[in-house]
C-alpha cells in the first residue's frame, strides 16, 4: 500500500474543498458588499451587476492559469522570485481551452452561489 500516495490524495481533496470554500465565501461577501450599494433599487441592471462582475473576475483568473497550462516554475528564489520556468509538455490548443473551461467551472459554479446566498443574506436582514 502507498500512503504517500493516499496522504497525496486526501491532501489534495481537502485543498480543493477549501478553495471552494473560499470562492464560496468571496461570492457571499461580494453579494452582500454589491447588495448593500444597490440599497432598495430592483433594477435589473443594479440586481444582475454582481453575477457579472463574479464571472468577470472567474474569467480572468481562469484564463491566466490557462496560459500557463504545461509549465512549472524551478529554482525559485523566495526574495527575489529569479525562477525558471520549465516546459512540461505542449499542449494542443484544444487541451488548453478544456483545462481553462474546467478550472472556470470548478471556480464560478460555488462562486454564483455565494453571490446569491450574499445578496439572499440581504435581503433576510431588510425584513
Amino acid at each position: 500500500m502507498d500512503y504517500g500516495k493516499i496522504f497525496y490524495e486526501v491532501a489534495r481533496t481537502f485543498m480543493i474543498w477549501g478553495l471552494v470554500g473560499f470562492t464560496y465565501e468571496c461570492g457571499k461577501i461580494w453579494g452582500k458588499i454589491k447588495a448593500d450599494e444597490a440599497g432598495t433599487s430592483r433594477s435589473f441592471i443594479i440586481t444582475v451587476r454582481p453575477y457579472i462582475g463574479c464571472i468577470t473576475v472567474i474569467a480572468l483568473l481562469s484564463g491566466s492559469i490557462m496560459a500557463s497550462y504545461g509549465t512549472h516554475e524551478e529554482g525559485n528564489d523566495p526574495v527575489h522570485g529569479d525562477g525558471e520556468v520549465v516546459v512540461d509538455f505542449i499542449p494542443t490548443q484544444r487541451q488548453t481551452n478544456e483545462y481553462g473551461l474546467t478550472v472556470f467551472l470548478k471556480f464560478i459554479i460555488p462562486a454564483l452561489v455565494g453571490v446569491h446566498a450574499g445578496r439572499k443574506t440581504k435581503t433576510v436582514e431588510e425584513l
